[in-house]
């Protein structure tokens, strides 16, 4: 996608602009249908699992709308705050003005990450051993655990086609719907590779400054070596008595 926008960028240049914009709205459409249809996000129902609520056992509206803003409003506003860190932190090194607010919050971002990915692993680890009743902290902040969906999908085969038993309609939706699911892996893959990608790519690495002068290099900087010139003239052969 990078080199399309390089070669044509009044058609792709925009989508690469807009690249976050782009994939949170279509994991908005993906994730909404799933939440709406089997209360649970796309992964989760791709296990074959649902969420519930720990006290009610049900999954009503409420349990549901914060599900997406945790699914799909949240990632993208985090990842969009750590933009905007990187950012101030390459005008700080660029020796840019930068308020003292924006340096203390690019520098505490890396520290924040590295607690909640903590917790994330003590709480898995937990979960494990079975003393917690959920495997990530934002289901448990929500107060949701997961369960296995007790609804069958509905199947059929080309014969069904072939006799009339099955409407255009119904074969319409599953082809979509399974248009969706390979369209949200797909994106997911790709984000994960440019991801990989970034993080092994040592062109973006900042250039050291050059080094500074010692006593001796400013001692000598405007003196010019000379090298002695040797004259390539023949030698003389002796002459041997008797010759």
């Amino acid at each position: 996608m990078a080199a399309k926008a390089t070669a044509k960028p009044a058609i792709f240049g925009g989508l690469v602009r807009y690249y976050d914009e782009f994939y949170t709205l279509f994991n908005g459409l993906v994730q909404g249908y799933y939440l709406n249809r089997y209360g649970g996000s796309l992964a989760e129902v791709f296990y074959g699992l649902t969420r519930v609520s720990v006290k009610s056992k049900s999954f009503n509206k409420r349990d549901r709308n914060w599900s997406f803003v945790v699914l799909v409003v949240l990632p993208y506003a985090l990842s969009k705050m750590e933009t905007l860190c990187n950012h101030w932190r390459e005008d700080y090194e660029a020796g840019k003005q930068i308020s003292i607010e924006r340096r203390l919050l690019f520098r505490l971002v890396p520290f924040v990450k590295a607690f909640y990915e903590s917790v994330k692993l003590i709480h898995y680890v937990s979960y494990l051993a079975n003393a917690t009743e959920t495997h990530s902290p934002a289901l448990r902040i929500l107060r949701l655990g997961l369960t296995y969906l007790s609804e069958e999908e509905e199947s059929w085969s080309f014969k069904d086609i072939f006799q009339g038993k099955i409407r255009v309609a119904t074969m319409l939706s599953t082809a979509l719907l399974r248009w969706l699911e390979l369209s949200a892996f797909f994106l997911q893959f790709i984000e994960w590779w440019q991801t990989e990608a970034n993080i092994g790519d040592l062109s973006k690495l900042p250039i050291p400054d050059a080094p500074s002068l010692d006593t001796n290099a400013s001692k000598y900087a405007n003196v010019r070596l000379l090298l002695p010139v040797y004259s390539k003239s023949p030698t003389k052969r002796k002459q041997m008595p008797g010759h």
